[in-house]
C-alpha cells in the first residue's frame, strides 16, 4: 500500500471504525476502537512506495486477537503483526559495561548516569538550552524520581553504579522535565540536566561523530547507539509512527504515541540502564532517544522503544551540540 493509505487505514482503527473509502470495505466490517495491548504504526516493504500497518500485540486476550484478525482482513493481509510483550521503561538492577558504568571524566555520552536517589540510566547526548547552557539530555525516567525538585544532583555514575552525592560525582543539576502524564497521551519520555561549570565534558559519542539530525527516520533503516548496559550495539528501525505504545513504570503504565521500534542486530539493541541513550543512523546523524523495551526472552529487550529527536528537542526547548 501507498503510505498515505496505511496512514488513513491506522487513523480510522484508532477511530473506531473503518470508511469504506480506505479499503472499499463497509464500516460494518469493523466495530470498536482499538483495545489496550494493541499497538500500531507503519512499516516498510520491499520498496520506498511499498508500506504496511505494524501491528503489536503486548498482550493475547481474546479481544486483543479479534482485533487483529480484523485489522489483517482491512489491511488485505498487507499487515506486520508481532507479540512483543510487555514493555518496560527500566532503570539499571546492576551489571554494566565496566567502562561505561564507573566513574568517566571527561563526561562523554554513553556512561552510566542518574538522578541522586535513583538507580542508572545514560548519558545520551550535550544540548544547549535557551539560556545558552550545557545540558545533559537523557530521559525523564532516569534523571527524576517520582517525588523531584528542580536543581536536584545529578550523578556520574548514577546510584547504582556506585555513584554518591557525598563524593565528587555531582557533575549536573536537574533543569528541564517533558512530564510524563499518566492521564493521557505522551510522545517523549525525556530531560535535561545543566552541567555544573567546573565539570569537563567530550562531545563525540565514542565510535563516531554527531553529524546533524534525521528528521525522517524509515524503516529498514541501521542504527547504533552506546549505552550504559550494553555498549555498542547495532539495530535496524522496524516500524514507525507507533501509536498506542502501553510502558510501565513500575505500578504505573504510560501510553505513548509517534514512536520508533528497533529490533537488533547482532542480539538485543538495549537493556536495563540504556535508558536515555541517543540513537544515530549510518551517517551520524540522531535520530531517537532510547527510553523502553519489550523483553520476550532471556530478559533482552527483543524489541526496543525510541522517542523521535525531533519531538524530544521540540519539547525541551534545546539543540544538540555537533562534531566539530
Amino acid at each position: 500500500m501507498r503510505i498515505e493509505s496505511v496512514r488513513s487505514l491506522k487513523e480510522e482503527l484508532c477511530a473506531g471504525c473503518v470508511d469504506a473509502s480506505v479499503r472499499g470495505i463497509g464500516a460494518a466490517a469493523f466495530s470498536g476502537a482499538v483495545p489496550r495491548g494493541v499497538a500500531l504504526g507503519l512499516i516498510q516493504g520491499g520498496n520506498r512506495s511499498d508500506w504496511r500497518l505494524a501491528l503489536r500485540l503486548q498482550r493475547r486476550s481474546e479481544q486483543t486477537l479479534a482485533f487483529m484478525e480484523r485489522a489483517t482482513s482491512l489491511a488485505s493481509g498487507e499487515v506486520d503483526a508481532r507479540f512483543v510483550g510487555s514493555v518496560h521503561g527500566p532503570r539499571a538492577s546492576g551489571g554494566g559495561v565496566p567502562e561505561l558504568a564507573t566513574r568517566i571524566r571527561p563526561l562523554r555520552p554513553g556512561v552510566s548516569i542518574g538522578h541522586y536517589a535513583s538507580t542508572a540510566g545514560t548519558l545520551g547526548a550535550f544540548a544547549y538550552n535557551a539560556s545558552e547552557q550545557l545540558v545533559i539530555v537523557s530521559n525523564a525516567h532516569v534523571l527524576c524520581v517520582p517525588r523531584y525538585s528542580m536543581g536536584d544532583a545529578i550523578l556520574q555514575p548514577g546510584p547504582t553504579d556506585g555513584g554518591t552525592a557525598r563524593a565528587n560525582d555531582f557533575v549536573a543539576r536537574l533543569s528541564t522535565v517533558a512530564g510524563l502524564n499518566a492521564d493521557g497521551v505522551n510522545q517523549v519520555d525525556a530531560a535535561i540536566a545543566v552541567v555544573e561549570p567546573d565539570v569537563k565534558v567530550v562531545i563525540e559519542h565514542g565510535f563516531g561523530g554527531l553529524r546533524g539530525i534525521d528528521l525522517d527516520p524509515a524503516s529498514g533503516s541501521r542504527v547504533w547507539k552506546v549505552g550504559r548496559t550494553t555498549g555498542f550495539t547495532r539495530g535496524v528501525i522496524r516500524a514507525v509512527e507507533v501509536d498506542g505504545v502501553e510502558v510501565r513504570y513500575g505500578e504505573r503504565t504510560l501510553v505513548f504515541d509517534n514512536q520508533i521500534e528497533i529490533g537488533g542486530l547482532d542480539g538485543a539493541f538495549s537493556d536495563g540502564g540504556d535508558s536515555g541513550s541517543l540513537i544515530l543512523d549510518s551517517r551520524g546523524r540522531a535520530l531517537a532517544l532510547l527510553f523502553a523495551g519489550a523483553s520476550v526472552s532471556a530478559g533482552k529487550a527483543a524489541v526496543t522503544y525510541a522517542n523521535p529527536i525531533s519531538a524530544v528537542l521540540q519539547e525541551l526547548g534545546v539543540r544538540l551540540v555537533e562534531s566539530a
